[in-house]
């Protein structure tokens, strides 16, 4: 995790100074030498940590020291322990010196302390004297009466942000070097750095972190923007933040899903206000030791909003009555310690907002809603007696990517909720049954307007004071009153992504954050299924469902203009019920009879691959059409289709040399999601990717653990609301499980759309059965890739297709079939006759070294297609068809 950043710009600092890279243009000789000043920042600040003087001619190094040189500067700031300003001349320490050339770099000792930061008059009150006896490479001495000329300040990080302005407040903008569309955090910051001079609100406290490498790493990549109100108001103006924010993203490459504001104190507080004024535009918000609280009003505003937004931030050109689904998620972050801004603010926003969820029928648990609490505030650099009067600055924690792990100063300062404390008359807050429980002083107000004391609510109070009632304060009454108030803490690694992993780090979750849209109106390729695919019948020795006898569709990529000469994957795709038994729905209903068409069979990195579509064999009793795979009489926990559907897959394979027998995927929806797991539960060894789509079963532990094993690639796509297969039975149990397996990914979509229509009913056979968001197959149609581009899952951003292509290269390091040659080659064995030691009648045979199935096929049976019949035969011996060993004896099927 990013937490030393500053040590890392200190680095970068000192390899810069030592080669004189920072640009500096030195004056010529008899104009006098100049120096420049070189800032780092800190938790803390900003702060001159270095000189970097040119002598104007090469310098002797051995003749300087650390002190020939005198740097000094007047600085004027604000004492907080006389609360008002302070002039001092103060003389810093040089603690060590370097030269290079013409130039001479001071090291300045460097400490919390306002005497050591970046002032706007830094440039102009600095001096520097030559003090000891410093030469030239010639031997000449430099005279100590030399006036040096401080020309510039030089501060990396503050640079890495180019300056901008609208007509109502000045912004800095980092800018990463993508030409991909990427994140934008807009930072809001705090009180005490408001003004015109376009620095202090990344530069005092550590906002240029968020542009290191590491942090950026982090982020998956982000624009930061950080406007800075100026004098003309108290707080941050949403409407003035927000033209800023449509100014970068005019002329920046924005993802506009993944749009981020969060702020400390008052930008805390300015945080609040972009999302109450602005509930439906961010992907996500942190709000830092905020100073005010979110209303009722703006958590219900949030809450429903979260569900229903329009199409106009995405400038998509839709009738009005068509929306797009997401949230956004609000973290909060406070120190339990914080004199300046109350935690109580953090605490009752994160219950407002959680209360206003649930009037919506989201729970607690499921509310994009997160708090994390601190006990103090604390930071390497910081003398150890500063500690406890620094509650307020919790934005240390978020600057430094926190996690709450480890020993460092902000897994040491958690304050965990599963550890119970006693509450004692000196704490104001106490730790039992989960929850973090702090004590609410809140002052109540009280104002005579003539009939005697009236309450005050802050809205009346904000009215009256500044209003039409003249304030008289001899009215005005205040009494305290103590609530104590409660909310959990948690950490970004107790949390948990799409993908089934654990967050690293709070960056980490904010990267993930992305306006949650799904499947509307997907505009994928149009395929008629009879003119790519073809239908076959397989015959069964037995009945299954309603004879002997099944159904499949195949697209043969070699048929529509594929090289002949190479060999694809197969995909293969189990319907959902209703789908099988009538003509070609078994594939035209999965919404992934797309993937013949041109343009996604190009995305396959093969160029191509078969695409196989079985269909059940099944009718209701009333002779409608069911299929649902689910057939199950033997109660084994597995669909009674499993031979014969693994029986069609290796027919296809047999009848078709140019399919790469290692990369075989399968996958369904609903029922077709439970052939999947059945199917899996026999035969996931020989698959090189499974995905479940609203999977109407739920795998066992040890067949988890099996695939576990395998490192099987699996990805779930699940509806949350999904009205049939609900997310809570089927999938909530199994995240504990799949969250610690090393190749799951979990998509749950929190709505599903398609087109113009809301699919609250499903026509034809199931009319009146709502189940809109049962059918994420859609979004498999689509390619889990939005419309305008953007993918569902950002790790893949060419869509589902990319993951296919990852699992089937994976695939790849299992041993090749080879062809076998056109004259057989006797592998030589020591000790063994130099032919292999079948008998005659070849009803068994002994592997020798070298063998494989494929060859052994060839000289026992005349063809080596005929591989697939020895490994049927030999199951209980060959757990994979790839690997077979010296000494193994299989039975030779004739």
């Amino acid at each position: 995790m990013g937490k030393r950043f500053r040590k890392a710009m200190a680095l970068a600092l000192a390899a810069a100074t030592a080669f004189g890279s920072f640009g500096i243009h030195a004056l010529a000789a008899e104009e006098g030498p100049t120096f420049t000043l070189q800032a780092t920042c800190f938790d803390w600040g900003e702060a001159i940590t270095g000189v970097v003087i040119d002598m104007g001619v090469p310098v002797d190094p051995s003749s300087v020291d650390v002190d020939d040189f005198s740097y000094s500067a007047t600085v004027t700031y604000f004492s907080y322990a006389t609360y008002s300003n302070v002039t001092e001349e103060v003389t810093r320490v040089v603690k060590s010196v370097e030269v290079d050339g013409s130039k001479i770099i001071l090291h300045l000792e460097t400490e919390f302390s306002d005497t050591h930061k970046v002032y706007p008059d830094s440039v102009e009150n600095s001096k520097l004297a030559l003090v000891g006896e410093v030469k030239s490479a010639n031997g000449t001495s430099f005279s100590k009466d030399t006036v040096f000329t401080c020309t510039a300040l030089v501060s990396p990080a503050v640079d890495a942000f180019i300056e901008g302005k609208t007509d109502k407040l000045n912004y800095r903008l980092y800018v990463p070097e993508s030409v991909e569309a990427e994140a934008l955090v807009v930072w809001l910051h705090g009180g005490g750095e408001g003004g015109r001079d376009n620095r202090k609100q990344i530069a005092a406290n550590l906002v240029t972190a968020w542009a290191s490498a590491e942090s950026q790493e982090a982020l998956r990549t982000a624009y930061i923007l950080a406007p800075q109100y100026n004098e003309t108001t108290n707080r941050h103006d949403p409407e003035a933040v927000m033209e800023a924010i449509e100014k970068v993203m005019s002329e920046y490459n924005i993802d506009k899903r993944r749009i981020y504001v969060g702020g400390c104190s008052m930008g805390g507080m300015g945080t609040i206000d972009m999302i109450t004024r602005y509930p439906t535009f961010f992907a996500a918000a942190f709000p830092i030791c905020p100073a005010s609280q979110l209303s009722e009003e703006a958590a219900d505003a949030i809450a429903s909003a979260s569900a229903k937004f329009s199409f106009k931030q995405f400038n998509i050109d839709m009738a009005d009555e068509d929306v797009k689904f997401g949230s956004t998620a609000v973290y909060f972050i406070h120190s339990i310690d914080d004199t300046t801004c109350t935690p109580a603010n953090s605490i009752i926003s994160f219950n407002q907002l959680i209360d206003a969820y649930s009037k919506v029928g989201v729970a607690a648990e499921d509310a994009p809603v997160y708090i994390t609490l601190f006990r103090q505030v604390d930071f390497d650099g910081l003398p150890p007696f500063m500690a406890p009067y620094l509650g307020h600055w919790s934005w240390v924690y978020v600057h430094n990517n926190f996690d709450c792990e480890g020993d460092d100063y902000d897994g040491r300062n958690y304050l965990d909720p599963t550890v119970d404390t006693e509450q004692s008359d000196g704490s104001n807050y106490y730790v039992k049954d989960g929850l973090v429980h702090f004590r609410y002083d809140k002052n109540v107000y009280y104002y005579d307007f003539g009939n005697g004391p009236e309450l005050l609510t802050d809205i009346s109070v904000f009215k009256q004071y500044g209003g039409t009632v003249e304030f008289d304060n001899s009215k005005l009454t205040t009494e305290t009153e103590t609530e104590w108030l409660s909310a959990p803490s948690m950490k970004p690694t107790g949390l948990t992504d799409n993908a089934c992993r654990p967050y690293t780090s709070f960056f980490d979750w904010l990267s993930d954050q992305v306006m949650e849209v799904v499947g509307y109106g997907p505009t994928h390729p149009e395929v008629v299924v009879d003119e790519l695919y073809e239908e076959y019948k397989h015959e069964l020795d037995h009945t299954v469902g309603n004879d002997n006898s099944m159904y499949y569709y195949l697209y043969d990529p070699i048929a529509h203009g594929a090289d002949p000469g190479k060999k694809y994957p197969l995909v293969v795709v189990f319907h959902g019920a209703g789908n099988g038994m009538e003509g070609n729905k078994c594939v035209s209903y999965t919404d992934m009879h797309t993937y013949a068409s041109p343009e996604y069979q190009a995305l396959f990195a093969d160029g191509g691959a078969y695409l196989l579509f079985p269909k059940a064999n099944e009718y209701k009793a009333d002779n409608r059409n069911a299929g649902t795979w689910m057939t199950d009489n033997d109660g084994d926990n597995r669909s009674d289709y499993n031979k014969e559907v693994h029986a069609i897959i290796d027919e296809v394979i047999s009848k078709n040399p140019n399919i790469d027998p290692r990369k075989v995927a399968i996958g369904g929806t609903s029922a077709g999601g439970y052939m999947t797991w059945s199917m899996l539960s026999e035969y996931a060894d020989e698959y090189a990717a499974a995905f479940l789509i609203a999977a109407a079963k739920i795998p066992t532990p040890e067949e988890l653990k099996w695939y576990d094993e395998l490192e099987l690639p699996i990805w779930i796509i699940h509806g949350i609301n999904d009205e049939l297969v609900k997310y809570d039975s089927f999938i909530k149990p199994l995240i504990p499980t799949l969250e610690k397996m090393k190749n799951v990914r979990l998509t749950s979509l929190k709505w599903i759309r398609y087109g113009d229509h809301s699919l609250e009913y499903l026509p034809a056979a199931f009319t009146g059965v709502p189940m809109s968001q049962h059918l994420a197959l859609f979004a498999l149609g689509s390619n889990l890739v939005y419309d305008d581009g953007t993918p569902y899952d950002r790790n893949y951003p060419d869509g589902f297709i990319a993951w296919l292509n990852e699992s089937f290269k994976a695939a790849e390091v299992k041993p090749v079939q080879p062809e076998a040659p056109e004259t057989p080659v006797t592998p030589e064995v020591p000790g063994e006759p130099e032919t292999p030691s079948a008998p005659e009648t070849r009803n068994t045979y002994t592997v020798v070294k070298g063998d494989t199935l494929w060859g052994i096929a060839k000289r026992l049976t005349g063809s080596g297609l005929n591989w697939i019949r020895i490994y049927n035969e030999n199951k209980s011996v060959i757990k994979d068809p790839n690997l077979i060993y010296e000494g193994q004896t299989l039975v030779i099927p004739q």
